[in-house]
């Protein structure tokens, strides 16, 4: 839409700011009466989709990326995170319809004059460059950064997280600008909640983060998914210091965005040191300008929203602006279903009308903004009009006080759960502290390693097997078996202790009501151990006892991969312990192993560890390791 701004000077005003609406019938005009009292942003409840979203008008950091790169004419392209005052993430299928090294250079990379970004609480920003992740191959490597060729201003950027992934089961949030799963309806900013889980049909845990959209739903909002147009768009997770940007919006295994879709976002922790390079130091950006933050105490952020159709072709709505607000910004968004096209009027202390207004974006697209420098204090009226076309619009109001930026969480206190930090606090989205002094003990948590203490802020400890494990009696019984497949779901780890030691059912410990068992592989080099791989089975869930012992199963291989453990106490040459693991979860060791001299296995619990050591082998390759123990 065409940005036609008529500025003049005022005195300072307040903050306050009420937004109320009307509905005209039929009208050309806009009538002030009527009005009645709008719901602040963070209570605008509507219906929407994201998918089983709601509208919204905070998170203002997320915006809309729009082509070609003329405002007037822009519409929806894909979604993205200001990151940076100059720095826009999104993902790269929105820029790059190749591999990441075919849009490195050339006819096929990004032209960023072809792009501008909307956001709903500073305008719009053309941009000046685009970084397309070389790794990019669908949808691996999903990462594009987007330089823009002006900074913005009042709006706190999203730090990203370099914390760690979500885990499954976790609870995230996602926001974005696309459709409804049976509607053309982008534009529209909407957000839901998702709880993370284990990605599937062959898209990796490690460069993706992943969560289920499955019926039954609960209300809008609380259980979501994304959809065409969301592209880009993050996933957010709070790791005690506010949302950080963990996840890019790439795709799902429902084209529709229906139940049951399996989503899945670029892994934004995998991605971090991409993305720092790419953004520089304006990613440790904590505010945009002098002046307060989009959200900040001495801001106030109002929403509205509403219908237009042949019926209803206007929506009216009144701003009254107390003194002492110092800015005042109104931007809308709309559905672009079906080609509609609405245009937005703003004018003080009168009703606008489309020849009679201080602000108009009447442009053939569904996106409009205007800002006013010290609003003259008193009402203010909006006019939305339809030009063409049947669809839902949002409308943003923000104003702004004097006053210097909001600090957010940076300085709050935390827990980053590392014992080898002290006086931790947030910044820029994440729990850190001073590091103890080195030497301090500390527990980083495996069994496979040890004594840990603390260096430089790390509980860090030397990969070393246990002493006194209990031996097999007999040689030549216990096997190992390990495949390391190029398929992921095929990989494999089969461990057999027989004619173990004597083993009593207090040496087995209480996995069912206590701590459970750690697998540890020891690959030895030049006669040093390497962790080469370690698999954790927690008690509780999964096990259940027997007159002679214990026995976990798992058929969805969460934990590590294993499927089965088997622990069977008796005397010597009597006892026995099985254990098998598969499929994308295993972290199979690295083949071929050194085994020079050998390769060591341990299963530790509680109360013991058992253990088998292998001099010799029957196959040790690039695919499969086959031994049986000494």
């Amino acid at each position: 839409m065409s940005l036609t701004p008529a500025w003049f000077a005022a005195s300072l005003r307040s903050l306050v700011v009420a937004l109320v609406a009307a509905t005209a019938l039929g009208a050309t005009d806009c009538d002030a009466a009527g009005a009645v009292p709008m719901m602040p942003a963070h209570e605008l409840g509507t219906p929407g989709r994201i998918v089983n979203g709601t509208l919204t008008s905070l998170y203002p950091s997320v915006g809309a990326l729009l082509s070609p790169g003329d405002p007037h004419f822009a519409t929806l392209l894909c979604s993205g995170t200001l990151i940076g005052c100059h720095t826009f993430l999104t993902a790269a299928h929105c820029v790059c319809p190749f591999t990441g090294a075919d849009c490195q250079s050339g006819s096929n990379a990004p032209n960023p004059a072809d792009y501008v970004v909307f956001l709903q609480h500073a305008g719009f920003f053309t941009v000046s460059s685009v970084a397309v992740n070389p790794d990019f191959n669908f949808p691996v490597g999903d990462v594009a950064i987007l330089t823009l060729a002006s900074a913005v201003t009042g709006l706190a950027p999203t730090p990203i997280d370099v914390t760690r992934a979500p885990a499954p089961g976790s609870a995230a949030s996602i926001v974005g600008f696309g459709k409804d799963s049976t509607a053309a309806d982008y534009g529209l900013k909407r957000a839901g909640a998702v709880t993370m889980a284990s990605c599937v049909s062959g898209v990796s845990n490690t460069t993706s983060v992943c969560w289920d959209f499955v019926a039954p739903l609960g209300p809008p909002g609380t259980d979501a998914d994304t959809c065409n147009g969301d592209s880009g768009g993050p996933l957010l997770a709070d790791f005690q210091c506010g949302d950080t940007v963990a996840g890019i919006t790439s795709g799902g295994t429902s084209a529709s965005c229906v139940p049951s879709d399996h989503s899945y976002d670029a892994n934004v922790f995998h991605y971090r040191d991409y993305i720092a390079a790419q953004a520089g130091a304006d990613l440790g950006s904590a505010s945009c300008g002098a002046m307060p933050q989009a959200g900040d105490p001495n801001t106030v952020v109002l929403a509205a929203s509403g219908t237009l159709s042949s019926g209803a072709p206007q929506g009216t709505h009144t701003i009254d602006v107390p003194p002492g607000t110092t800015l005042l910004r109104v931007a809308m968004n709309a559905s672009e279903d079906l080609g509609s096209d609405f245009d937005l009027y703003v004018k003080a202390g009168s009703p606008p009308t489309v020849s009679d207004f201080d602000c108009k974006a009447d442009g053939p697209n569904q996106y409009g903004f205007c800002e006013f420098a010290s609003p003259t204090a008193g009402t203010w009226y909006v006019l939305v009009q339809r030009f063409q076309g049947t669809g839902q619009y949002q409308l943003t109001a923000t104003t702004f006080a004097s006053g210097a930026p909001g600090a957010g969480t940076n300085g709050q206190a935390c827990d980053d759960g590392n014992v080898c930090t002290t006086s931790d606090v947030c910044q820029s989205g994440a729990c850190g502290g001073t590091a103890v002094s080195d030497g301090t003990s500390c527990d980083d948590g495996s069994a496979c390693t040890g004594p840990d203490q603390c260096q430089s802020g790390a509980c860090t400890a030397p990969a070393a097997p246990a002493t006194g494990c209990k031996l097999p009696v007999v040689s030549a019984k216990a096997s190992l078996l390990v495949t390391n497949d190029v398929r992921d779901t095929r990989d494999r780890l089969t461990w057999k202790w027989v004619k173990g030691d004597t083993t009593t059912l207090v040496d087995l410990g209480d996995p069912v009501g206590g701590a459970g068992y750690e697998l540890c592989v020891f690959d030895e080099s030049g006669g040093v151990p390497e962790l080469a791989s370690r698999t954790l089975v927690p008690g509780g869930a999964g096990w259940s006892a027997a007159s002679r012992g214990y026995t976990f199963r798992d058929r969805t291989l969460q934990h590590g991969g294993v499927q089965t453990l088997r622990l069977t106490d008796g005397g010597a040459g009597k006892a026995s312990i099985s254990l098998v693991a598969k499929g994308a979860l295993l972290a199979t060791p690295a083949l071929p192993l050194h085994q020079d001299p050998r390769v060591v296995v341990q299963l530790i619990g509680a109360q013991a560890c058992f253990e088998a050591r292998y001099g010799t082998n029957r196959e040790n390759d690039g695919v499969r390791f086959k031994a049986r123990a000494d």
